[in-house]
């Protein structure tokens, strides 16, 4: 749907992307308006219908103009400080989310973003693990990515020494634990695809996937500059990310250019053209497999394996001063 030309169609399905609040409060308000018109029809008969219809059809019209504009007005101001959709353009984040994959994104979650504005009311830390979406902007700018926005796992807070060794995070000094789950191997859309071993990785209180292939990039120890945090995709042998930028050596990305945590799947896409898949509605973020066409029972079954195995301690040491 995102950046396909088609006329009426392709414009509807654009604006349904991008303003989904807009869309579905404009809806029920049409709808709303035709149920009132006809229950009026049918309890007041024909006659009395007839001779008020006029004036009343126009008030009843500029009525719902009005609500309309409000109800776009609301909603756009919502899309700003409450929820947005984001659409996956990449593989970076696989098997978590799909390319195509439409998502929900909670931009409460750090602070009520004042509408129309950059600052938060009540701002806070993301926590380890979580899924975010990113507009990096001009603090990025020295890495020249080539998308306006992006979504990301924090992986390290403010002050964190985070290293990696091709095969394994470290925070603080302290390996974060994990679980194979067995071989892993996904086709995307167009030319990406994963190969790699899927382990479930324990962070925070959070488990999820990732995909790590056989080597990697190596990172040296890095240090979480104060108001940043350490980024990683869940495709670790394939992701632009904190481990990969500043040629290399590491670098933080600033709080301040975080929207909100990605909370659902809205929508799946499918592996062959990115059409949308349905049996994939509402899907919260979490350690399980679904693709359509494809039998995951055994790799959800190692998963499941992995959860009941959980570590005691999933939280990393505090970083030495």
């Amino acid at each position: 749907m995102e950046g396909r030309p088609g006329g009426a169609v392709a414009f509807v399905a654009q604006v349904a992307d991008q303003h989904p609040l807009a869309v579905i409060v404009a809806l029920f308000l049409v709808a709303s308006a035709i149920a009132s018109y006809w229950r009026t029809r049918l309890r007041g008969g024909r006659r009395s219908s007839q001779a008020a219809g006029a004036p009343l059809n126009r008030r009843s019209a500029s009525r719902l103009a009005l609500w309309l504009a409000v109800a776009v007005a609301a909603a756009l101001a919502a899309r700003n400080s409450i929820a947005e959709t984001y659409v996956v353009a990449s593989g970076s984040m696989m098997p978590t989310v799909m390319v195509g994959d439409r998502l929900l994104v909670d931009k409460r979650a750090y602070g009520v973003k004042v509408p129309f504005t950059n600052h938060r009311l009540g701002s806070r830390l993301p926590r380890r693990g979580d899924v975010v979406l990113v507009r990096p902007g001009a603090a990025l700018a020295w890495e020249k990515l080539p998308t306006a926005a992006l979504i990301k796992r924090v992986v390290g807070l403010p002050g964190d020494r985070i290293s990696y060794d091709s095969d394994r995070l470290i925070v603080n000094g302290w390996k974060v634990p994990l679980c194979d789950a067995g071989p892993y191997a996904a086709a995307a859309t167009g030319k990406q695809s994963l190969r790699g071993r899927l382990v479930v990785e324990f962070l925070d209180d959070r488990a999820y996937l990732n995909v790590r292939p056989v080597g990697g990039p190596h990172l040296a120890t890095f240090t979480v500059p104060p108001g940043q945090v350490f980024l990683v995709g869940d495709n670790r042998g394939d992701s632009s990310d904190s481990r990969t930028w500043n040629g290399g050596q590491g670098a933080g990305v600033p709080v301040t250019t975080i929207e909100g945590r990605v909370t659902r799947i809205l929508a799946g896409a499918r592996r062959d053209d990115g059409s949308l898949d349905l049996t994939r509605l509402f899907l919260r973020l979490g350690p399980e497999l679904r693709r359509p066409g494809l039998d995951l029972t055994t790799t959800n079954g190692w998963i499941g394996e992995c959860l009941q195995k959980r570590p005691p301690l999933t939280t990393p040491p505090a970083a030495k001063s």
